[in-house]
């Protein structure tokens, strides 16, 4: 096996000798393979790890997920395939002990398609990783949460902090520093502010794009995407995440970052700075697919994330002194045109909403 398959498998390094079965275990010396990873071949390597994940079978499925997800209240893992082999990742992922305290992992070989189709996948699209939550104790009729792991490529350390993070998911914890005081909802307006509210408070964070536009319209809308933003802040105060916004009017170089267009705003954007990835929400910005796009990326559940390596650049501009000059440059005359010309735009939008909503009931 090369350096680089190696590095792609574990993505720490390539270690001079690879300790294999039970992965990091300390109690049990006597079962450890030590042996150099550049003597073998991926297949040899996969041969020498014992496969602990449990193997179902689609009669006793719905039996074993219960006890898992209602009795143990553990998460159910699943390695979703069309064949008899279990990935190396995911092999050396099963050993692991501090993960198996509270998540049984499972292989599940030719799963039914509406099984897939409640991750959205088909058979096609295997192997996958994925997953269940199990039910909080209260709940009087049990769901189980879907996730999915967000790509094919399955990485044993990328892995590990995947299931890490289910966990403090499904317990409704979090291993970084509880908040001191309130919430706050932070306006960024300089790349200081990013690292002051974002990069050094938290490893997810997700960032309103909104256009704090002047006049009485304007701050209407503002202040409903801000109480959007800070009802679903509150719903996942014990995330491992912070909300903050932007005013997109006087900060438009933040949406290259997110690779957006003006037209996109108002939306929904995700930074995590340790794992260097962003992304965006798509869609109506509304409390419900705000919801959604957080609740997405905690179970693994949005697509067309995007690597990012440079830094998140914001130019320093303080946006109120702005919105303040241009009110102050209008005249009482061109103020009154601006509010009918806004007036007049809302009542298009009422009117275009009321013959779609027509259309759909003619239909």
């Amino acid at each position: 096996m090369s350096k680089n398959q190696l590095k792609s498998l574990l993505h720490e390094g390539t270690p001079e000798r690879l300790i294999l079965y039970p992965y990091g275990t300390k109690s049990k010396r006597e079962n450890l393979i030590s042996v150099k990873p550049s003597d073998h071949a991926l297949d040899d390597l996969n041969s020498l790890i014992s496969d602990k994940s449990t193997a179902l079978i689609d009669s006793t499925f719905d039996t074993k997920a219960r006890e898992i997800l209602m009795t143990q209240r553990k998460i159910l893992s699943l390695y979703l395939t069309t064949e008899e082999k279990t990935d190396f990742a995911y092999k050396l992922l099963a050993t692991n002990e501090g993960l198996r305290q509270d998540v049984v992992f499972a292989t599940y070989v030719n799963p039914p398609e509406n099984f897939l189709a409640s991750f959205g996948m088909k058979a096609k699209d295997l192997p996958r990783v994925a997953g269940l939550l199990p039910s909080k104790p209260d709940d009087e009729r049990p769901q189980w949460p879907a996730f999915l792991y967000p790509t094919d490529k399955l990485a044993y350390m990328d892995l590990v902090g995947f299931f890490k993070s289910a966990v403090l998911q499904s317990q409704n914890k979090t291993d970084e520093p509880k908040r001191k005081g309130k919430l706050t909802l932070a306006q960024l307006n300089s790349t200081k502010d990013i690292q002051e509210y974002c990069v050094d408070r938290t490893s997810i964070c997700f960032i309103g794009l909104l256009n704090a536009e002047f006049g009485e319209e304007g701050e209407r809308q503002l202040a409903e995407q801000l109480k959007i933003l800070r009802t679903v802040q509150e719903k996942k105060a014990n995330s491992p995440m912070e909300m903050m916004w932007v005013n997109v009017s006087c900060h438009k170089e933040i949406l290259k970052s997110f690779e957006l267009e003006e037209m996109a705003v108002p939306t929904l954007a995700l930074f995590a700075p340790k794992k260097k990835i962003v992304g965006s929400m798509i869609g109506k910005f509304d409390l419900e697919t705000v919801q959604d796009y957080v609740e997405g990326i905690f179970i693994g559940k949005i697509k067309g994330l995007m690597k990012f390596e440079k830094e998140l650049v914001l130019n320093e501009i303080d946006c109120s002194q702005i919105v303040k000059k241009e009110e102050e440059r209008l005249s009482e005359e061109e103020r009154e045109v601006l509010k009918e010309i806004i007036a007049e735009e809302e009542r298009k939008k009422k009117e275009l909403k009321k013959k779609a909503k027509k259309s759909k009931s003619d239909l």
